[in-house]
């Protein structure tokens, strides 16, 4: 199952994954079924929303890689269980439209997974205050 911060905030008015997914599809449950769809259709819907998504994914990673001229970017969250299916999309645009210094820099799937957020959070606390900011 994938989630959102709408799944997980109270009173979130943003826009959920899987409502995005269902209006673009016309599906019931939509990313279970884009998942199920572009395993078993290689070039159906399913696998062209998942592209669409890592391309869009993409031009967000070119303005933070411009913007921060990381040495590398972590994906982490429900979305990165979709492996290279989403990231290659998104690591072609970067190369694309970033800058040549951050163009270059590797987009790996978080090691913790779906726990990589709830782990960095848990992290923080584990600080003193005055390093948190």
């Amino acid at each position: 199952m994938v989630y959102s911060a709408t799944d997980v905030i109270p009173g979130w008015k943003g826009i959920r994954i899987t409502d995005a997914f269902t209006e673009a599809l016309g599906l019931p449950s939509a990313v279970d079924n884009v998942v199920r769809d572009a395993e078993l259709n290689p070039n159906g819907a399913g696998s062209q929303a998942i592209t669409k998504t890592g391309e869009c994914l993409g031009f967000g990673l070119v303005t933070l890689a411009n913007a921060l001229d990381p040495d590398l970017i972590v994906i982490g969250g429900g979305l990165s269980e979709l492996g290279d299916a989403l990231l290659e999309p998104a690591r072609k645009i970067l190369k694309e439209h970033a800058l040549p210094g951050p163009a270059k820099s590797p987009v790996v799937v978080a090691q913790l997974g779906l726990d990589a957020a709830i782990v960095g959070a848990a992290s923080l606390v584990m600080l003193p205050s005055n390093k948190l900011f």
